[in-house]
């Protein structure tokens, strides 16, 4: 897990960082491959066993193999998009394509509620762009972090939620990571009507 959390590290900064990068590790060259590797087969749709066959070491490649597989199934098991009202709709983190799409069908502002230690933990590689992305493809943003699913945190923050859907242009699509505090975050502000 620690291992994993410390890639999941190394590729937000590779995502924020001018490309291209470099990428080298003191204590071995090994893992920094593995880091190169895992952010290709993460964010650009390398094929894992094209990029894993320049790998001689069996157990790096087992290991980058893991990681991208968990990251895809991770991808693969969002949420789509649900709308709560004409102008305010829910969803689990974009992808690049996805903020894209929805700007072409109308969407005019992105609220993210993921907490900034989420960033990496997705896959996608947007999270840490997020804001930079939205800019460029006039979309306006806004983050405020709602940490957990926890009831007081929801209820501590749910007012500051309210207040930039309120203020934001619409439609705005709410986000978290998978969309399950997106959905109970719209429960507390009445907008699922069941």
């Amino acid at each position: 897990y620690q291992r994993r959390v410390r890639v999941d590290k190394l590729l937000v900064t590779l995502d924020t960082s001018a490309k291209p990068v470099l990428v080298v590790a003191a204590n071995s060259g090994l893992l920094a491959l593995a880091v190169a590797l895992a952010f290709a087969a993460t964010r650009h749709s390398t094929s894992l066993e094209s990029a894993a066959q320049v790998l001689d070491n069996s157990t790096m490649r087992e290991y980058i193999g893991g990681y991208a597989a968990a990251k895809y199934q991770r991808m693969m098991g969002r949420q789509g998009v649900r709308k709560y009202t004409d102008e305010i709709w829910g969803a689990s983190q974009p992808s690049e394509e996805e903020l894209k799409r929805w700007k072409a069908v109308g969407v005019k502002s992105i609220l993210n509620l993921r907490h900034p230690e989420e960033m990496g933990s997705a896959g996608l590689g947007v999270f840490p762009r997020e804001a930079d992305l939205c800019k460029e493809f006039d979309l306006e943003y806004r983050n405020v972090p709602v940490a957990s699913m926890n009831d007081d945190e929801i209820n501590a923050t749910k007012d500051a939620v309210q207040a930039a859907l309120d203020e934001m242009p619409k439609p705005v699509i709410f986000h978290c990571i998978t969309r399950r505090r997106i959905d109970k975050v719209a429960g507390v502000l009445g907008l699922i009507k069941e």
